[in-house]
């Protein structure tokens, strides 16, 4: 009686195991569906378009034409775009957390791509329909605007 009762158990026990295993199974398949395979055919598509990352590295800045005296003073400045490269050591930090406060307040917690302000975003979307939150970072907002201009 007793080792019946154990044979049942063993069964049912094998049989939700089967069961657990068929759903974790049929999850990871459906996981790939949904993600994986779009986000290849993505890739595929984009890759001809995208730069290579040794272009990426070759930046050249528009900074404008100097002229100086002979003595070294700087006379004038001619330009479209007065750009003066500076290093980033040379920022000061006040404007460095101006910066990161107004564009991107969890900058050092995410690796380009802050996934919570996404999804934030993308669950206030769906409960109000509308577009007031973003989950958009500095290096989002900055990499198709220096892209468009390489040539």
């Amino acid at each position: 009686m007793i080792s019946t009762a154990i044979l049942k158990i063993s069964k049912n026990l094998s049989c939700s195991v089967l069961k657990l295993l068929q759903f974790i199974v049929m999850s990871l398949f459906a996981i790939v569906l949904l993600v994986v395979i779009p986000l290849l055919i993505a890739y595929i598509y984009f890759a001809p378009e995208l730069p290579s990352s040794h272009v990426l590295k070759q930046v050249q800045f528009q900074v404008p034409l100097m002229v100086y005296s002979k003595q070294g003073d700087l006379i004038a400045k001619f330009g479209e775009q007065k750009r003066i490269p500076k290093k980033f050591e040379q920022i000061p930090p006040q404007m460095i957390h101006a910066f990161l406060a107004a564009e991107d307040a969890n900058f050092y917690q995410h690796y380009g791509v802050d996934l919570k302000g996404l999804f934030r975003a993308a669950i206030y979307l769906v409960l109000t329909r509308k577009k007031k939150q973003g989950g958009s970072t500095i290096t989002k907002k900055n990499a198709p605007k220096n892209l468009r201009k390489r040539p």
